[in-house]
């Protein structure tokens, strides 16, 4: 299923410029849904603990109210499908989101159902930036921020990609190699 999702996120030919081709490719790193994982992980914990209260408890109370076994199993059950439709959200949102670094340009493609498509040719970059703060360190993962010349501020955005010093490192070779061979415009 997963495989499915990234070919339906990748680029086609007629997405790309005649010559051009696809030097790298990229989603997000998991690092971001972290927090996600690890409140489907407390949540399971609910849900398992309802269920052996189902099962031990004979006659469930909390105070004068009483309650039917059926009433554990059902918030086993609901949390279980809450559970089930977070990690949904969470496939979804990593898999919506990809990088392309082209010899011509950087790309972020965005959707899965649908398409939206940002890039950034390589004669239009004024700067490049790259930054991780102490958690992305440890995780090895960072943004690479990509201002362009003439316009109002960054124009593109790679969120949260993984090891971002090779795509860095990539971008800034792809710009010296056209700036040594005189390449401007796209």
């Amino acid at each position: 299923m997963l495989e499915s999702l990234e070919k339906l996120t990748e680029l086609r030919e007629e997405d790309l410029m005649p010559n051009e081709k696809i030097l790298m490719s990229m989603f997000q790193s998991w690092y971001i849904e972290l927090q996600s994982f690890i409140m489907m992980g407390i949540l399971i914990l609910i849900a398992i603990v309802f269920f052996i209260l189902a099962i031990l408890v004979p006659n469930p109370a909390i105070g004068p109210i009483k309650f039917s076994r059926l009433v554990f199993v059902g918030f086993g059950i609901f949390i279980i499908i809450a559970v089930l439709l977070m990690a949904l959200g969470t496939i979804y949102r990593h898999y919506s989101r990809r990088y392309y670094i082209t010899n011509n340009r950087v790309l972020a493609r965005s959707g899965i159902f649908t398409k939206h498509i940002d890039g950034v040719p390589y004669s239009k970059i004024q700067n490049i930036e790259l930054r991780k703060s102490f958690y992305e360190s440890i995780a090895d993962v960072g943004d690479i921020l990509i201002d362009v010349a003439g316009g109002p501020g960054l124009e593109l955005t790679l969120d949260n990609v993984p090891d971002p010093e090779k795509p860095y490192k990539l971008i800034l070779k792809q710009m010296k190699i056209r700036e040594d061979r005189g390449i401007t415009g796209i």
